[in-house]
């Protein structure tokens, strides 16, 4: 692929630069713009997870690996980064087992970054090549990391900051197996983000707080374009903890819309116990004349998203995969037991959305718990267990086991 090419290129280019700025400092009579010394380390990273699914017992299982190796070197405002990786995963139902990835490395990492200070409340970022793009934590634009392969895009970014505002523009690609430019009847890429953010925080000795609006247009097969425009803001004040979003999303289908409000409370010392509530609906296909009377509605999709953290460890279903839409009401508790081990539970009360074409209906009531536990600075594994009752989706279960090992 083309931009394959180009990602790894522009890596390279930008470690040879790194590494050749020495040379051209003592040059130039040992006058050293980039800074007075060249750092690198290692990208080192092993995860696996085995997850199933079932009741009473797991009658599907899917064992999955990734390594990923690989280099990274910074000098002053010039960084650079190169790393491979290679994919398996198997899946087993019965007496029949599927394997699929890549099988052999491929290119996840290929960057070059570039970071410019005007002053200590201004600066500037350009990234170029391939990429891990999250917009706002994630919770619109990117996963968190949940997925083996993750997401790394071949991305232009550019991010500034004039405190209190930042500014961010990002545009995103990534293409598929066997599709490209040469393939009859493919389009050049099957998937295109472009993404603006305009966002404004405040930190203070009583509070803190920001709000960021942001666009994004999201181009499959560049034959299906979706845009979805909206704010996300959190507030931090003494021990309360407060955070809110609404999306708005338009396609040749109609319109679409999310919503959310979490509430916290700190009840330990920094931070150490967190109880939090939230609620959250995404609307559903109402059809012509539906429920909410606007004619024919999309359903809600996210954005290069990953659904587990807001709609349940499990991910049974996402806003599309019902007529419907999706509501969420939640209770999650978090608490750090010392420096490496953290436990995180929560209750989910999965349903329709309040607008949904066919009523409100329950799909189910999930229950979550996780632990992390950090086992060394360089290791960290995580556990997690889920559990549906009631509902429409019936008794359902699972569970996974990962293992980061990170330099």
């Amino acid at each position: 692929m083309l931009y394959r090419r180009v990602a790894s290129v522009l890596a390279l280019f930008g470690l040879t630069l790194v590494g050749l700025t020495p040379l051209v400092a003592r040059a130039a009579d040992d006058a050293d713009p980039f800074g007075p010394q060249l750092e690198w380390k290692p990208v080192l990273n092993i995860r696996g997870r085995v997850e199933g699914a079932g009741a009473p017992l797991p009658d599907a299982h899917t064992i999955g690996q990734v390594a990923r190796v690989g280099v990274e070197a910074r000098r002053g405002i010039l960084s650079a980064r190169v790393s491979l990786q290679e994919v398996r995963q198997w899946t087993g139902n019965g007496d029949v087992t599927s394997a699929e990835g890549s099988f052999l490395p491929d290119l996840a990492e290929g960057w070059a970054r570039f970071d410019g200070e005007l002053s200590p409340n201004v600066g500037g970022r350009l990234t170029i090549g391939r990429q891990a793009i999250q917009i706002d934590d994630g919770r619109l634009v990117g996963l968190r990391a949940w997925d083996l392969q993750q997401q790394f895009l071949d991305a232009f970014r550019f991010e500034l900051q004039a405190k209190p505002l930042s500014f961010e523009l990002v545009n995103a690609r990534r293409f598929g197996v066997g599709e490209g430019p040469d393939a009859a009847g493919d389009d050049p890429f099957t998937l295109g983000v472009t993404v603006l953010r305009l966002g404004a925080s405040r930190e203070g000795a009583n509070a803190d707080g920001r709000v960021d609006a942001v666009s994004v247009v999201d181009a499959r097969k560049t034959t299906f374009v979706t845009s979805t425009t909206g704010f996300f803001g959190e507030l931090a004040m003494g021990r309360g903890l407060g955070s809110g979003e609404v999306y708005v999303q338009q396609n040749n289908e109609g319109n679409a819309t999310f919503g959310a409000v979490e509430l916290g409370w700190v009840v330990g010392r920094n931070r150490a116990w967190v109880v939090r509530a939230r609620y959250l609906d995404a609307s559903g296909d109402s059809g012509v004349g539906g429920a909410r009377g606007r004619g024919s509605l999309s359903a809600f999709q996210p954005v290069l998203g990953d659904t587990h953290d807001q709609f349940g460890l499990l991910d049974l279903l996402q806003p599309g995969d019902d007529a419907r839409g999706l509501s969420d009401l939640a209770a999650l508790a978090e608490v750090q037991a010392g420096a490496r081990l953290a436990v995180r539970g929560s209750v989910h009360r999965l349903a329709s959305s309040l607008g949904g074409m066919d009523g409100y209906g329950v799909y189910g009531y999930e229950t979550d718990l996780s632990l992390t536990w950090h086992v060394t600075p360089y290791a960290v594994v995580d556990l997690g267990v889920g559990q549906v009752l009631g509902g429409s989706l019936g008794p359902r279960s699972g569970a996974y086991v990962q293992i980061d090992v990170a330099l």
